[in-house]
């Protein structure tokens, strides 16, 4: 697995020489690593929009195929096909981010990692030569940036309450960046779309996150932050290039061409369908008395009141 390691590690290592800083290194290898898989993650954004233009078709399937399980899921299949939609492309950039998650866990890991039987301090996957290397050994092994010891977690031990606040602090942070990112992805979801399976589940994922910030390295925790920040910012920018829109009508119109029940030429049809009066004038309710005789309007009841 070293060589999984060690690449990340060197470019770790390279960030720091440029700026002597464990948290500058860190967020300058998150930025990298987001911007290598940005291509990816692209792809998952238009799947997802995709997904969400065809949401009210969706819907639709649901309720008309709601008794019969395998005739629902042959039309949307038939309907990923029909519009070019990759259900499945939406999943991957997910499915990358754990092993990114575990390999940068190592990689700080490796970085401060202590001999079992000499206690002696012997960062993993760097090249001794280098000036994080070096920092490490003379900081015996503490990533010390910002004011926390980046090696170490919340819920590890401190010497007091505001030695640990800047760590909590920082896992606070992600889980506000989560569900920022995750507004901002539901704020897509057309209004008329259904809920899709899950959706509640989903919405606890901030809270997850927060407890992983909070149980590992202050360093992975960074890496937690700039990610979501990284999103939050793509998010909005594809929502400027790609916004959503409501699947167009077989027929070419869309919902705004269809009329409804206040339209003028309709509401003209309504009137002129009433019947009229016995002296010819439209009735005011539409509706005959019950000896069958019109009913008198507003106005016939008050000129008969007249002296």
């Amino acid at each position: 697995m070293a060589a999984v390691f060690a690449p990340l590690a060197k470019v770790l290592a390279a960030f720091y020489a440029v700026w002597p800083s464990y948290g500058f290194a860190i967020v300058a290898l998150t930025t990298t690593v987001l911007a290598v898989l940005f291509p990816v993650t692209l792809r998952q954004v238009r799947a997802t929009t995709a997904m969400q233009r065809l949401q009210p078709e969706l819907s639709k399937l649901r309720k008309r195929h709601k008794g019969s399980r395998a005739e629902l899921n042959q039309k949307t299949m038939e309907l990923y096909k029909a519009h070019g939609v990759n259900p499945m492309a939406g999943c991957l950039p997910s499915l990358l981010q754990l092993p990114v998650i575990i390999v940068m866990y190592r990689v700080i890991r490796g970085l401060t990692y202590h001999d079992p039987t000499t206690g002696a301090l012997d960062p993993r996957y760097l090249d001794h030569a280098s000036s994080l290397y070096r920092a490490l050994q003379a900081s015996g092994g503490q990533m010390v940036s910002w004011g926390m010891d980046l090696s170490r977690s919340a819920l590890a031990p401190h010497e007091s309450l505001a030695a640990a606040a800047p760590f909590f602090v920082l896992g606070a942070l992600v889980v506000v960046t989560s569900v920022w990112q995750q507004r901002l992805a539901l704020a897509r979801r057309p209004a008329n779309a259904s809920p899709a399976p899950g959706q509640g589940l989903v919405r606890f994922l901030p809270l997850l996150t927060g407890f992983f910030a909070i149980s590992l390295p202050a360093g992975v925790t960074v890496y937690y932050l700039v990610a979501n920040l990284f999103r939050v910012g793509q998010q909005k920018v594809v929502m400027r290039l790609h916004p959503v829109e409501a699947p167009a009508q077989a027929n070419g119109r869309g919902p705004s061409d269809r009329r409804g029940p206040s339209s003028p030429d309709k509401a003209g049809r309504d009137k002129a369908d009433r019947p009229n009066r016995a002296d010819g004038k439209p009735r005011a309710d539409g509706k005959p008395r019950a000896d069958g005789k019109p009913r008198a309007d507003r106005r016939d009841r008050a000129d008969r009141r007249r002296p």
